[in-house]
C-alpha cells in the first residue's frame, strides 16, 4: 500500500496529493505503536488508508485512492494537475500548463526588458534613435501572445526566438 496516494479534488480543477507515511503501513513502527497505545488498531493496509482519509481529507472534498504510477512523472506543470478528466490517472490541464509557461516566459523576459530600458534611456540622453530598442521591447512584450504548443513536452521546452536573440 505504500505506493498508494490519496487524490483530493480541490473543487477548482486542482488537486492535492496525500502521500501516506511509509511507517503507517509498518505494524512495528513507532507511529503504529503510539496509535495502538491510544486504542487505534489496524488489521489491514486498507484500514490504514481509511484512517488517513478520515483525519486528513477535508470534509466534503471528493477524493480517491490511486497507485503512484497514475500520477504524472514530470512535475514541471504540477500546478496544472487535475482529476477532472474522465480518466483513471491524474492529468495535466493544458490550458493551465500554458498559463504556467507564459508566467515563466514573463520571468525570462524581465531582465531583458530592464536592460533595454537602460539602453533606451542612454539612447535618449545621447540623442540617438530608439526605434530598434522600442521594437525589441514590444517584441518581448508580445511573447505571451504567441501560439504555444499543445504537446506538454514541447511546451516544457518552448522558448520563443526573441528570448534567445535579444
Amino acid at each position: 500500500m505504500i505506493n498508494k496516494k490519496i487524490i483530493i479534488n480541490n473543487g477548482d480543477g486542482s488537486v492535492a496529493i496525500l502521500h501516506p507515511a511509509p511507517e503507517m503501513f509498518d505494524s512495528k513502527s513507532r507511529t503504529r505503536k503510539l496509535l495502538e497505545s491510544k486504542g487505534v488498531v489496524f488489521t489491514s493496509d486498507e484500514e490504514v488508508l481509511q484512517y488517513i482519509i478520515s483525519k486528513d481529507v477535508p470534509v466534503g472534498k471528493e477524493h480517491r485512492i490511486v497507485d503512484a504510477a497514475k500520477l504524472p512523472s514530470d512535475r514541471t506543470f504540477r500546478d496544472a494537475w487535475t482529476d477532472d478528466f474522465d480518466t483513471d490517472t491524474v492529468d495535466v490541464d493544458i490550458t493551465k500548463a500554458k498559463e504556467i509557461r507564459k508566467n515563466h516566459l514573463r520571468e525570462l523576459r524581465k531582465p531583458l526588458l530592464e536592460a533595454l530600458d537602460i539602453d533606451f534611456m542612454r539612447a535618449l540622453e545621447q540623442g540617438k534613435s530608439t526605434i530598434s530598442i522600442t521594437s525589441k521591447k514590444q517584441a518581448l512584450r508580445d511573447i505571451t501572445k504567441v501560439s504555444l504548443p499543445d504537446d506538454l513536452e514541447a511546451l516544457k521546452d518552448f522558448i520563443p526566438d526573441i528570448l534567445k536573440n535579444v
